[in-house]
């Protein structure tokens, strides 16, 4: 899926398709105490007496950001790992984004990696120096 722009606000959103890519070619803004987007996520199972949500697909997600990133007071952006045992994997799941990450006050980037097989997703961004 291809978009100009992205705003999520007071809202969950998930995209739990094999392989799924989102690429946003603007700004993404999440926002609200209830603003949550996910990236994967198609599989619960129980681990002492929850449920937790993970990615039994085998092909990994990306979600490409090509300006900003800002997750605004509250909000919430998961991104959930497929397994990569597979010599041919280097990651479980990326998103990568070209200008600034802005986390603010109790919001969160909660990278999810793989139950059982170690695959772990990779946050790729833009350094900048203060």
């Amino acid at each position: 899926m291809t978009l100009n722009q992205l705003l999520v606000s007071n809202t969950w959103v998930r995209f739990s398709e094999n392989g799924f890519t989102l690429t946003v070619s603007n700004d993404v803004m999440i926002a609200g105490a209830a603003g949550r987007l996910d990236i994967g996520g198609n599989a619960v199972a129980t681990q002492k007496l929850s449920l937790v949500l993970y990615n039994s697909q085998t092909n990994r997600s990306t979600f490409s950001v090509g300006g900003n990133l800002t997750l605004a007071a509250g909000s919430q952006l998961w991104l959930y790992s497929v397994q990569t045992n597979a010599t041919t994997r280097t990651m479980g799941g990326l998103i990568s984004v070209t200008q600034t990450i802005t986390v603010a006050s109790n919001a969160w980037i909660c990278p999810v990696s793989h139950l059982t097989n170690g695959g772990s997703p990779l946050i790729h961004a833009r350094i900048s120096s203060f």
